[in-house]
């Protein structure tokens, strides 16, 4: 039986002209998709305790294979460590030059991801490249903050219909292996609860569910992220569930 992996971790923010007692809670839940002996999505949090900093990071890796989830794992983690310390875009860039390869036309491990960080006294600094997403809650409202980097969201710009567009959703534009300071856009917002999500979840999941389960659990961010993946997990398509992973960020 396919289990969830959580985890939950609170800093205080502690940096000059900054209120004391102001915190950072992130929590992540992760789950593999029915009937899969391997989770190729992965997330990972960091604390840079120099400038008071933490960031997460939610990677959905291409494919099933063992090298694929391990890679991910890593840059996962890579993604996070970096970003705490030298910015979420630097974060994600490093993440990809991880399993970036200049002589293929595709990398043999490749990814998406989305990358938030926390800095005091300033706003939230979020990072994505292809189907991996950021939604802001402002206490009433849940939003879509970014926008996914798909041949269907393109054809959509350009005025195709609907049904052309969806077809060529699944084909992403940037990946991870791909990404560069000009195809990972940086957006910002003042909202006190980020959520990072893999496709395994926002794919599953209307977003007036997403909104329901968010409005129900927004004051325990372990709680929501739970709720997320398992809400995620009874929806299958082609009999088959995807991996998804929730990062749920929390300013106190």
């Amino acid at each position: 039986m396919t289990s969830t992996t959580s985890t939950v971790r609170t800093w205080e923010l502690l940096a000059p002209r900054v209120e004391r007692g102001r915190t950072t809670t992130v929590a992540t839940a992760t789950r593999a998709g029915g009937g899969r002996t391997r989770n190729c999505d992965a997330a990972a949090v960091a604390h840079y305790a120099t400038a008071g900093t933490v960031s997460a990071a939610v990677v959905d890796g291409k494919g099933t294979s063992a090298e694929t989830a391990a890679t991910m794992a890593v840059c996962a983690q890579a993604a996070a460590r970096y970003a705490a310390r030298y910015g979420a875009l630097q974060g994600l860039l490093d993440a990809g030059r991880m399993i970036a390869d200049p002589g293929q036309r595709f990398a043999d491990v490749d990814g998406v991801a989305a990358v938030a960080v926390v800095r005091p006294g300033a706003p939230t600094t979020v990072v994505h490249v292809g189907r991996a997403r950021a939604y802001t809650w402002d206490g009433a409202v849940l939003h879509r903050l970014t926008e996914d980097h798909t041949h269907g969201q393109q054809l959509r710009h350009q005025g195709h219909t609907e049904a052309q567009a969806a077809a060529q959703d699944h084909l992403q534009r940037v990946t991870l292996a791909r990404s560069s300071v000009g195809t990972a856009p940086t957006v910002l917002t003042d909202d006190r609860l980020v959520l990072l999500t893999t496709d395994g979840v926002h794919d599953a999941l209307t977003h007036d569910q997403m909104t329901a389960l968010v409005r129900a659990s927004h004051h325990d961010s372990a709680a929501l992220a739970d709720a997320l993946v398992a809400a995620a997990a009874r929806y299958t398509q082609d009999g088959q569930a995807d991996d998804a992973t929730v990062a749920v960020i929390a300013l106190g």
